[in-house]
């Protein structure tokens, strides 16, 4: 499996060695003490796999990544001018306390094991229940918000320097181990990708900011990966609606608030990895609604002037 990505509280109670699932004591040099990158909070944290280990050892199980790395179509090259592939799946790393790493272990790692991995082993094709579904669609949004986050790093360093694939703010992630549930203006859409196939048929401008009612500011994220067989997007957008084209035409689907009954992937029709393409825009006012029509993309692309909104950004409860 290769990637081609395309970009746009409580302190917890921590115990004093903190130990691997397998009963090991964890490396103390492995750990620091700073601001956990899911609740918040001042804990000591450890740096954790975004791509979890079951996940990665299982697909280098079963030999190297056929594709090298892209970044936004545009194959990332070494210094000697060849595309960047490794011999094992690329650890992203991100310093989360042992609380949320434990919590995410068991409300969304272990439901979506049974799923994931072999979905994944298989090109994303096989039968799936509603549950499945969404337990994929969970286990994608964690990964690719974390993955989008400032202070996650990639161990190849090349690729760290090469790869702009950071969001220019935190995303606000609580809800992850909170016990609040997926929010609303969370969204993880799939569609059959066909890597042979290439071009945008539809473009979606996600606002940058969003003046919210309250005279707060909330930031959008948005990051989107392809995968031989399926390509994925993840969108935090909190006060904007985000209608997609092809789930409205059903050749797409939602996985978080609307996941199909049950099915295959792969009897979706197969469509170019890239034909979504998101934009990052400017600001809107709460309620704006990202369709793809052009009066939405002009509003979210040139921004919108709210003279209520406050300086200070801040994320909405």
């Amino acid at each position: 499996m290769a990637w081609t990505l395309r970009l746009t509280s409580e302190r917890r109670q921590e115990p004093a060695i903190p130990l691997q699932s397998d009963g090991s004591v964890r490396s103390l040099w492995d750990m620091s003490t700073a601001v956990c990158a899911i609740c918040r909070s001042a804990a000591t944290r450890t740096r954790e796999h975004v791509w979890s280990n079951w996940f990665l050892q299982r697909m280098d199980r079963h030999g190297a990544p056929p594709l090298g790395w892209s970044l936004n179509g545009v194959p990332l090259l070494t210094r000697d001018r060849t595309q960047i592939k490794g011999s094992q799946r690329q650890r992203v790393m991100l310093g989360i306390c042992y609380a949320c790493n434990q919590s995410m272990n068991m409300t969304i790692e272990e439901p979506a094991k049974p799923v994931v991995g072999p979905l994944a082993l298989n090109g994303w094709r096989g039968e799936c229940t509603r549950e499945d579904w969404r337990a994929v669609g969970l286990w994608w949004a964690k990964v690719l918000l974390l993955v989008g986050h400032p202070d996650s790093t990639l161990e190849n360093p090349r690729l760290q320097k090469l790869v702009r694939w950071h969001f220019e703010s935190a995303p606000d992630v609580r809800w992850l181990t909170d016990g609040n549930g997926i929010p609303d203006h969370v969204s993880v859409f799939i569609h059959r990708a066909d890597f042979k196939k290439a071009g945008t048929r539809h473009e979606l401008v996600v606002p940058a900011h969003v003046f919210m009612d309250d005279g707060t500011i909330a930031d959008c994220h948005v990051l989107s990966l392809a995968t031989p067989g399926m390509a994925v997007t993840a969108v935090s957008s909190p006060g904007v609606t985000i209608e997609h084209p092809l789930v409205a035409s059903g050749h797409a689907w939602e996985l978080l608030h609307t996941p199909p009954a049950g099915g295959a992937l792969q009897r979706l029709r197969p469509l170019p990895r890239d034909v979504v393409r998101f934009v990052r825009g400017g600001g809107v006012p709460e309620g704006h609604i990202v369709d793809g029509s052009e009066m939405a993309r002009l509003t979210a692309l040139f921004g919108y002037e709210a003279s209520s909104a406050t300086e200070s950004t801040a994320q909405p409860q």
